[in-house]
């Protein structure tokens, strides 16, 4: 038997060992810091205005593409307004459509005047009718009525969103 080793042979031997040991260091160091990562808590829903999903006269058609999108997409949550939501609890049709696509209602909004004291009796009456559809709701929602500006729209909706997530 020949053991003698031949010097390309040596390098190549020492070359697989090092390369060995730095790929299972650093799978180690990976599996290591994916174990000791944080669960997050912070979960992200989607809004469906930009399915076009606004009130309107006539029956609402673009919440299913848009809640059929939004699940596929793997966000957490929806909101949309509550005039939509109004229109397709009437139809019989909003839970069925919640639960074919898995992704629940977590916030809703309506345009209300919470500025003027001589119309809040009507304020708090439409927000109360836009929040009836989500009653029989298995995960809780929020019905945030915005101001009539445009940032504290925008507020409320990340509250809304931010507040059901913890």
């Amino acid at each position: 038997m020949n053991n003698i080793q031949h010097r390309r042979d040596f390098l190549k031997t020492i070359a697989a060992g090092a390369v060995g040991s730095l790929v299972a260091g650093s799978v180690a160091r990976s599996l290591k810091a994916h174990a000791a990562a944080p669960t997050r808590r912070l979960k992200i829903g989607f809004t469906c205005i930009t399915w076009g999903t606004f009130p309107r006269p006539t029956p609402d058609v673009t919440l299913e593409a848009a809640l059929k999108d939004i699940a596929n997409l793997g966000f957490w949550g929806f909101e949309t307004f509550g005039e939509t939501l109004i229109d397709w609890d009437s139809r019989q049709a909003l839970q069925a459509l919640i639960d074919r696509y898995a992704v629940p209602l977590k916030s809703g909004y309506c345009g209300t005047n919470l500025t003027d004291s001589t119309k809040r009796a009507d304020s708090i009456a439409k927000v109360i009718e836009m929040a009836r559809p989500s009653r029989n709701m298995a995960e809780p929602s929020a019905f945030l009525p915005p101001m009539v500006c445009p940032v504290t729209l925008m507020i409320s909706r990340c509250i809304a969103m931010a507040s059901s997530a913890v």
